[in-house]
């Protein structure tokens, strides 16, 4: 009798792709524990350059086919979605190779961010992608998170009234964790950034990809928008503080913590904030628990509907803003 799951494949065998994450708990925050914790999928195979983790990647997720040549595994493996979990500088190298072994079974790639290192690459893959008619996805993980879900869905019912200035701290590298900061703002508003420039700059864990402090603004109002970069080395944070004409938003420790806070005239006739309920709990699924879901539902259809706002070209303008940044930086 024929498995009726979803065949996946992991090439990149480290700490996104789930080596290190422990086998059970609340939620899953790679994508070995996200397919395997889904009854919709099977993981049929993993790949490294490095043979001895594919090998301990396989034993802890119970895959039988391992190796290190993704073509040898995609052959054996027929799988109908790759996660590619490789490190960043070789993001496209690997998906190219990828799409150059389509076959009828593929019909997904589920790409880490960021998506590739320059924009040369990024075209070359969409074109790829549209000529294969394999579409790529891109782990963002904050669209597929419920909280910043709610808030684009509020601030386009005019809920908190005009955006009039947003602060987002990051750590880790311009390019591989601002690219969550960037890609939040295109996300949650519409609109694209503009006019970015770099105000502060520390090393990132890698020489070529610095943590800046941003100051950019959005094309059509020039509402303010702050990219604040913290060094690593006294720790790791993300925090967003979003602030509207009516309301200002908080979430804050990796979306540990959630405040609203609402305008208010006080007896004295000044207009304060007070704290107010969003009414919003823990979310039950992880950001990259619901992006398997989207991929579920579109292999079960093969709807490209069910793909929209996680694709490739939904991120190429995030990608563009950092790129001229860093170009900006090295002229």
């Amino acid at each position: 009798m024929t498995d009726p799951r979803h065949r996946a494949v992991i090439v990149g065998c480290g700490n996104i792709a789930g080596l290190y994450e422990k086998p059970h708990g609340s939620l899953s925050y790679s994508h070995g524990r996200a397919f395997s914790d889904h009854p919709s999928f099977e993981i049929v195979g993993c790949v490294d350059s490095d043979i001895r983790k594919a090998k301990e990647f396989s034993e802890k997720y119970g895959i039988k086919c391992y190796d290190d040549d993704i073509e040898k595994i995609i052959y054996l493996a027929k799988p109908h979605v790759v996660s590619v979990c490789t490190p960043d500088s070789t993001h496209y190298e690997v998906t190219k190779r990828i799409l150059s072994k389509i076959s009828s079974d593929l019909k997904l790639v589920f790409l880490e961010k960021p998506a590739c290192q320059y924009q040369r690459e990024l075209t070359e893959l969409v074109s790829i992608s549209n000529q294969s008619e394999t579409p790529i996805i891109v782990n963002m993980s904050r669209r597929y998170h419920a909280w910043y879900r709610w808030l684009k869905e509020n601030y386009n019912r005019d809920q908190f009234g005009a955006l009039i200035r947003v602060d987002i701290f990051y750590y880790g590298g311009w390019q591989h964790n601002g690219v969550h900061a960037v890609d939040l703002v295109h996300f949650l508003f519409g609109e694209t950034l503009t006019n970015g420039k770099i105000v502060e700059s520390w090393l990132g864990p890698e020489d070529s990809d610095p943590t800046y402090t941003v100051r950019c603004e959005t094309k059509h109002k020039a509402t303010p928008v702050w990219f604040h970069g913290f060094s690593e080395k006294h720790y790791q944070i993300f925090d967003c503080d979003f602030k509207f004409s009516n309301a200002r938003l908080q979430i804050s420790n990796f979306e540990e913590k959630i405040e609203l806070q609402k305008l208010t005239v006080n007896p004295l006739g000044e207009r304060m904030l007070a704290t107010h309920d969003s009414h919003l709990s823990r979310p039950t699924i992880s950001p990259i628990g619901r992006a398997i879901e989207i991929i579920d539902e579109y292999l079960n259809y093969l709807k490209k509907e069910s793909l929209v706002g996680c694709t490739l070209q939904d991120i190429e303008r995030t990608m563009n803003v950092i790129w001229d940044i860093k170009v900006e930086n090295n002229a």
